[in-house]
């Protein structure tokens, strides 16, 4: 038996065309404010951005000394102890290093931090055992996102990984275009 194969009587229409068509023909849905936790699966009404730089100050990348890489090898007097979430404060000089851990401010004066395998530390004298750059092992103020940046556009479908974005910089709520009523009634009625 042969298969017949029939044309539509109606003339196809190219995409970009029929995407104008609907949008003549359609207005956006209304929008409303919610957690962004509730916020998986909705399309956002409104761009995101930041409202401050992240991190807010330089910040170490790894556990081990602040110093001046000016100083070369030279042996350092430490200073102080700097942790993540810390209040201590210290301010490096030439000669001198402060000990510090992974996710804590870099103290004033400090340009570079050396990691705690590449030295030794004896009686509170530091001795580095390679050689040191500026700006090495430091997490640079808006590294991860900068001042004011876009962080998610208008328009995107929030999955989790914008939700765990957003939630990063401390956006707690969002405006998202609200769901079409017919998503709002039960499977059985559609």
């Amino acid at each position: 038996m042969k298969s017949l194969q029939r044309e539509s009587p109606y003339p196809m229409v190219p995409v970009t065309e029929a995407q104008q068509i609907i949008a003549a023909h359609s207005a956006p849905l209304p929008t409303e404010a919610i957690s962004v936790l509730e916020a998986a699966g909705r399309v956002l009404a409104a761009d995101v951005h930041s409202s401050e730089a992240m991190p807010d100050v330089a910040k170490s990348v790894v556990d081990g000394y602040a110093l001046q890489a000016s100083d070369g090898r030279a042996e350092r007097r430490v200073l102080a102890e700097v942790v993540a979430g810390g209040s201590d404060t210290a301010t490096v000089a030439a000669g001198t290093a402060v000990r510090i851990m992974t996710g804590a401010p870099l103290p004033d004066g400090a340009d570079a931090v050396v990691m705690v395998e590449e030295t030794e530390e004896q009686g509170g004298m530091l001795r580095v055992q390679r050689d040191i750059r500026s700006g090495q092992n430091i997490r640079t103020v808006g590294q991860d996102v900068g001042l004011h940046e876009l962080i998610v556009p208008q328009g995107a479908v929030l999955g989790a990984a914008e939700v765990g974005l957003l939630a990063m910089v401390g956006i707690t709520r969002v405006t998202v275009y609200r769901r079409p009523a017919w998503l709002s009634c039960p499977p059985a009625t559609r």
